[in-house]
């Protein structure tokens, strides 16, 4: 029975992986729209690594001032809100 909840769990999180971004979808729509496909990605990738960089640092600062556990309970809180955000919006916009 665990098994079968394990390969249920990894299987959506493949699938979870395996789901574009807008990002994605921006960086289809540049290569298309440019003679430059590879100036596209090179502008993608570097694009995707300073977002990476950005975030360990911040992420390292943040833990310099904040413990552990009450990083992971902000994030938690903002995470929920962000969520039921995205609920309201949608209630309203239907």
């Amino acid at each position: 029975m665990c098994g079968r909840i394990v390969a249920c769990s990894e299987r959506l999180l493949g699938l979870c992986a395996a789901t574009p971004t807008p990002a994605v979808g921006a960086v289809v729509i540049l290569a298309a729209s440019y003679a430059a496909p590879v100036s596209v990605f090179i502008g993608a990738s570097l694009a995707e690594a300073l977002i990476a960089i950005s975030s360990v640092i911040i992420g390292a600062s943040l833990a310099r001032f904040i413990t552990q556990r009450w990083l992971g309970f902000v994030s938690s809180v903002l995470f929920l809100a962000a969520g039921v955000l995205l609920i309201f919006e949608a209630i309203i916009a239907f």
